[in-house]
């Protein structure tokens, strides 16, 4: 590690350290003493997935996604002592969140719903997910989340088995994504992409009816707020718990917020009320990648893309890929020659089309199309949050589809924050 790096990251552990004890003094203070609203920066390592961050319920750990010794893996910082590492088995990791008891972290990595515990165990299968845009966990053990971002929200154990629709709703088709459980552990805020909706739910779906509008999903933060970003600007607005619905008017506490293409916001918050967000460009980019068989990059095709790439396939000939892209909420098949790679839309239904794949002719397109809410026929294999690839004809080189990575923008921190007055 050059001088610079190290200093950097000395300076940045001091600040934890120092800000850390100054809090863990406040919290033995106890309620009757005024605790005056802290900020804090943290730097973590270079990473690209900025959005995938959660504070632990307890409000002592941070988990996010960050890149060292080439491995792009969870990691976990104790608030307190400013002591962080990564977790083992989770490589490929995105879009964390935590158990209510603050001990173990779900995520989703190469296909599959997982769980990791903080002891240091291996991480273990919970079920099967697509991409899986967002989870949450309640005290009775029940997650819930979606296999796509164009998909319902579907409920299993924290044990594992087969995951089981929620009862359908009006945006079934448009995509339900990044759920949270609210305190009573029945309601759930989620997002609907297309129509740039903060939504409320229900488990045995009898209670389902927008909240807000937002360019990105919302957080609840205890006692009583939901967090959104809309502009760019991350919003406090007061949440009446009784009635389940916002009240009063909304008070801005940051700007430039990390948001995903897939609708995501880099925001979290503790049950203590402590909150963490991350500030950067939005959203997350994507690039088409040229390598030898060696493992070398030979060139790129066409720019950088916001619109979420994935699932790609070369055409036969290898002058075309096809792929699916993401444009308001509506994921269809798009297709790009690698010489000006310029992408067009192949297909244009409301439904959610994932998946092609080139016939042998390099004339058609196989993919799949989901009418009918929790039903998934991928043709390909998905390969993962952190890439994915196809061989060219001649089997010498392979195109790659990878994730940009960045030196992100410090995770900012809310400690003590007082709740807004409904």
């Amino acid at each position: 590690m050059r001088r610079h790096e190290r200093l950097v990251w000395i300076a940045a552990l001091a600040l934890v350290v120092i800000v850390a004890a100054a809090w863990s003094t406040a919290r033995r203070v106890g309620p009757l003493t005024p605790v005056p609203e802290r900020r804090v920066e943290l730097t973590t390592p270079p990473t690209a997935d900025p959005i995938s961050l959660a504070i632990s319920p307890d409000g002592e750990k941070l988990t996010y996604v960050a890149t060292a010794d080439g491995r792009h893996q969870l990691w976990v910082r104790m608030l307190e002592s400013g002591s962080a590492r990564p977790l083992r088995g989770t490589d490929g990791a995105a879009f964390p969140f935590w158990s209510p008891d603050s001990r173990t972290i779900g995520f989703f990595a190469a296909e599959k719903l997982r769980r990791v515990d903080l002891d240091g165990s291996e991480p273990k299968v919970i079920g099967p997910a697509i991409i899986g845009p967002g989870g949450t966990w309640n005290r009775d053990g029940a997650i819930l989340f979606a296999m796509v971002p164009d998909s319902p929200l579907l409920r299993i154990s924290e044990n594992g088995g087969e995951p089981a629709l929620l009862q359908a709703t009006e945006s079934q088709g448009h995509g339900e994504r990044y759920p949270q459980f609210l305190p009573d552990g029945r309601h759930f805020l989620y997002f609907v992409a297309e129509s740039r909706s903060v939504m409320l739910g229900s488990i045995d779906g009898t209670d389902r009816r927008m909240l807000l509008n937002a360019d990105a999903a919302a957080v609840f933060a205890p006692p009583a707020n939901v967090l959104f970003v809309r502009g760019g600007v991350l919003y406090a607005q007061p949440f009446d718990v009784a009635r389940l619905a916002v009240v009063g008017e909304p008070v801005s506490l940051a700007t430039g917020i990390a948001i995903h293409a897939f609708g995501g916001a880099a925001v979290s918050a503790s049950a203590t009320g402590s909150v963490a967000y991350r500030t950067g460009p939005a959203p997350q980019e994507r690039q088409f990648v040229w390598f030898d068989r060696s493992g070398t990059r030979v060139s790129a095709v066409g720019q950088r893309d916001a619109a979420g790439p994935l699932n790609l396939s070369l055409s036969p000939d290898g002058l075309r890929v096809a792929f699916t892209r993401t444009i308001d909420g509506n994921t269809g098949v798009w297709i790009t020659d690698v010489e000006r790679g310029i992408p067009r839309r192949f297909t244009s239904d409301l439904t959610p089309d994932i998946c092609p794949v080139w016939l042998p002719d390099g004339g058609s397109l196989l993919f799949s199309r989901m009418p009918t809410p929790g039903v998934f026929a991928p043709l390909t294999a998905q390969g993962g949050v952190s890439f994915e690839y196809d061989v060219s004809r001649d089997g010498q080189k392979f195109l790659v589809n990878t994730l940009v990575e960045q030196a992100p923008a410090p995770i900012s921190l809310i400690l003590n924050r007082k709740p807004l007055l409904p």
